[in-house]
């Protein structure tokens, strides 16, 4: 007998059974009818509800009114009905309590009408601490009824609930939920083919972080008041007022002095200070023990003391350079900083003023100390990824044609000459630029509009074509958009997805018949339901998806979810490739991190992705741990050196079973070249005894 010991907890998973009848799970008023109930009234959450459901007010900060529908009822004589009128926080949720247990497979389904443009969620969610999503959808409503369906496994004894949510304006009606339970458990993949180099993905994580953004102080702008009325005005996007520490009162406002070389400049005006100080912020990461050079144009009230400075953009907020301008006056003078920072890499450029007065900035650099561009923060991946997934990394859209018509291949150019032999390159494509979306005033951190679909399909296809033609034969994958379901990276509809795919597939499959077309990647499996049923993976030759898990063991569960969704959505079986995904985070002790690299790695596998990008490789993130330290890129991490580890396990290498044992304990085999054969074990939850073989 042996010994294994790992460190958390595992959800236990065991192979599926054969399928089962399914088994009602009772619902008060699945119909919706009956005396509904009146709500409070004077709220801004108003009306009645069907009894049997409440409405979870609390969660949100909506304006809703639920109401009694007997008009066009699925069945019936009523249905409810739900109208939003506006969103100010969280979503609104009506929902009703429902007893699951663990080992069996849920299933969700409704009927739904309403207004178009409207977009229901439906979910089946568990309960407190995690709120985890057990199984949802999503649907885009229209005059007529729908039905709608969600599906996942329950892997825990659960008081869950089925809810119903809207995250935006709209108005919907739901009739006729239905919830049932058959037996079932997540089951990994009988057997997979040789593991192909292509199964080994990484990503250069935060790399736009190493840029300045928004040099120019360009529109469009946001507000600056989200500390209360003493912080007021707007503020050019990527660039933050940092004075909510203070006892200050400022105004930020567009100076239309005309800047030198053209672009805008930032207006400050400082009305009030009782303690602390004014302070004008943009967060940079960079190579630490390195110097940089930080210049700008100001202007502004004659006396005023500017401190401009480079300062650690952690604590203890010490400065890694600064000056004190002393001469300002009505027009605009350069004025630069040099210093070497510190070990963290990570650095706020910072104007900052502690007495009443006005400035205003401008043209902003941030080079090295030999005034050239500043180098990426993260090196490049070394030997052995098979595939370098490029997002986060200066080549979106929006970075590659800023302006009609002009295109700045540099950054993408770097890359494909600094991959490694051997490695393919997926790019992300999209990520729209300003003067393209459909929607310039959507700020993220790509940029202006960035989200927004083009207004203008004809500028898609002609970037689209640039990028095909020019990088044929040299980029193997072309992904549609990252995370379409998150509207911090798409705020387009359903249809316009599918028509970003559609044309796209249409444009590289006609210039590169070799590159190979993968979906958008939702994280939500409801997202994907409804993308396939549309008719994305008509377009595509693979499928994708996002899995973040802590422990790693988790993303069994997202996985089988998801091999619910292809089961009914995919039927010429293309594979499904998780193309971004992580374990743990900044706070996960190294010897841990090392084991949670290398678990992610093969539950994907196990798991039936054939396909796996770790993101990233650089420093810890809030999703994921690093595989090089906090400001030293030249070192690997212990989850980094685990990568190589595991790497040379499997590479070429075929995954011959999967089985996780009752205590817990994970058993995949392999058959490995040259005729032999390899045990990979593990137990998340701590120490279990196995018998070798």
């Amino acid at each position: 007998m042996a010994m294994l010991r790992c460190l958390l907890a595992a959800v236990l998973l065991l192979p599926a059974p054969a399928l089962a009848a399914e088994t009602l799970v009772p619902l008060a008023n699945p119909g919706f009818e009956g005396t509904y109930v009146a709500l409070p009234t004077g709220g801004p959450v108003s009306g009645e509800t069907a009894p049997g459901w409440d409405h979870n007010s609390g969660y949100g900060d909506t304006t809703t009114l639920y109401s009694r529908e007997t008009t066009n009822p699925h069945s019936g004589s009523a249905c409810q009905a739900i109208t939003v009128s506006a969103v100010r926080d969280g979503n609104l949720q009506l929902i009703q309590g429902a007893a699951l247990k663990a080992g069996t497979v849920v299933t969700l389904t409704a009927w739904l009408r309403g207004e178009p443009g409207a977009v229901a969620n439906l979910a089946v969610q568990g309960g407190p601490p995690g709120y985890a999503q057990i199984a949802g959808t999503a649907l885009a409503v229209g005059p007529k009824w729908q039905r709608v369906l969600a599906q996942g496994y329950v892997t825990a004894d659960e008081q869950a609930a089925v809810v119903i949510s809207l995250n935006a304006p709209g108005r919907i009606c739901i009739d006729d939920v239905r919830l049932t339970t058959r037996p079932g458990k997540p089951a990994p993949i009988a057997a997979f083919g040789p593991i192909a180099q292509s199964f080994f993905g990484i990503h250069v994580s935060n790399f736009q972080f190493n840029r300045l953004r928004n040099p120019t102080f360009a529109p469009p702008r946001r507000s600056a008041g989200a500390e209360g009325a003493a912080i007021s005005g707007e503020i050019a996007h990527d660039w933050d007022d940092n004075s909510e520490w203070a006892d200050v009162a400022v105004r930020y406002a567009s100076d239309p002095t005309p800047v030198p070389g053209g672009g805008a400049g930032q207006g400050v005006t400082i009305e009030r200070v009782t303690s602390g100080r004014q302070q004008l912020r943009q967060g940079v990461r960079v190579v630490a023990g390195r110097s940089y050079t930080f210049t700008a144009l100001l202007r502004g009230t004659l006396g005023l003391a500017v401190e401009m400075l480079i300062r650690n953009a952690d604590d203890p907020y010490n400065a890694h350079a600064s000056r004190t301008i002393t001469d300002l006056d009505g027009g605009w003078k350069r004025y630069s900083v040099t210093g070497k920072v510190g070990p963290s890499g990570r650095i706020d450029l910072m104007f900052g003023a502690d007495q009443p007065g006005s400035y205003s900035v401008a043209d902003v650099t941030f080079t090295t100390d030999a005034g050239k561009p500043v180098p990426p923060g993260v090196r490049f991946p070394p030997p052995g990824f098979g595939l370098l997934r490029l997002w986060d990394s200066g080549t979106t859209w929006a970075v590659l044609e800023p302006v009609p018509g002009q295109w700045q291949w540099a950054q993408l150019d770097r890359w494909m000459a600094a991959r490694q032999p051997g490695q393919a390159v997926m790019l992300t494509l999209g990520q729209s630029p300003t003067w393209a979306s459909s929607d310039p005033a959507w700020l993220t951190y790509n940029g202006a509009g960035a989200a927004a679909p083009p207004k203008n399909i004809a500028d898609w296809i002609n970037y689209v074509t640039k990028v095909a033609t020019r990088y044929k034969g040299r980029i193997q994958f072309y992904e549609i958009w990252n995370e379409p379901n998150d509207k911090t990276f798409y705020a387009g509809t359903l249809d316009q997805l599918m028509e970003l795919t559609r044309t796209a597939s249409e444009v590289i499959r006609k210039i590169d018949p070799a590159a190979r077309i993968v979906t958008a990647p939702p994280y939500t499996p409801g997202y994907l339901e409804q993308y396939l049923a549309a008719g994305a993976a008509s377009y595509a030759d693979i499928i994708g998806y996002h899995v973040y898990a802590t422990p790693p063991e988790e993303a069994a569960r997202q996985l089988a979810n998801v091999r619910l969704v292809l089961a009914r959505r995919n039927p010429a079986g293309k594979p499904l490739w998780d193309t971004e995904g992580g374990s743990g985070d900044g706070t996960t002790l190294p010897a841990k991190a090392r084991t949670y690299m290398a678990r992610k790695y093969l539950v994907d596998l196990a798991f039936g992705a054939s396909h796996f990008g770790w993101y990233g490789w650089g420093p810890d993130t809030p999703y994921a741990v690093g595989t090089v330290p906090q400001g030293d890129p030249r070192e690997q991490t212990p989850a980094a050196k685990a990568f190589f580890t595991v790497r040379g396990w499997l590479l070429g290498a075929a995954l011959s079973g999967t089985r996780i044992d009752a205590a817990g304990s994970w058993r995949i085999t392999l058959d490995l070249p040259g005729g032999k054969r390899g045990l990979v074990l593990w137990n998340p939850s701590g120490s279990a005894r196995f018998t070798l073989p």
